[in-house]
């Protein structure tokens, strides 16, 4: 073997058999925070689309690997609900925004403040005098 032969096996060998981590940034060239593997940095103009799937959609990645401590923190867009979904290793968590209810909006004058409706009707009184 050639000393060039030598050298790309002991690179691959090298290269199959050390671990290898890595931490990523998407978004900017910064480097990742110590405490994460993965950062997204949007500037404020883009945003996190989760895997968006139906119930029976996400049912079946349960019944297949619920049982897998790894599968915990799973996250989801629920497409059926319409909300995100994390499994905690036992069942599925919904996470969805209260739904607020506004109340009926009266139509009608606007309410007038005392002093103003004393002023109308001394305006009133004089026209009248005239």
């Amino acid at each position: 073997m050639t000393k060039r032969k030598i050298f790309v096996v002991f690179l691959w060998l090298t290269l199959i058999f050390s671990p290898m981590y890595s931490q990523v940034t998407i978004g900017t060239n910064e480097v990742p925070q110590k405490f994460s593997v993965l950062e997204l940095i949007s500037n404020d103009s883009l945003g996190l689309r989760l895997p968006q799937l139906y119930d029976d959609e996400r049912n079946a990645i349960s019944d297949a690997y619920g049982t897998n401590d790894e599968m915990m923190g799973l996250t989801i867009f629920n497409l059926t609900t319409k909300c995100v979904n994390v499994w905690n290793g036992t069942v599925w968590i919904e996470h969805c925004a209260p739904i607020v209810i506004l109340p009926p909006i009266i139509w009608g004058t606007p309410p007038v403040k005392e002093n103003a409706k004393e002023k109308t009707t001394k305006v009133k009184k004089k026209m009248i005098k005239k």
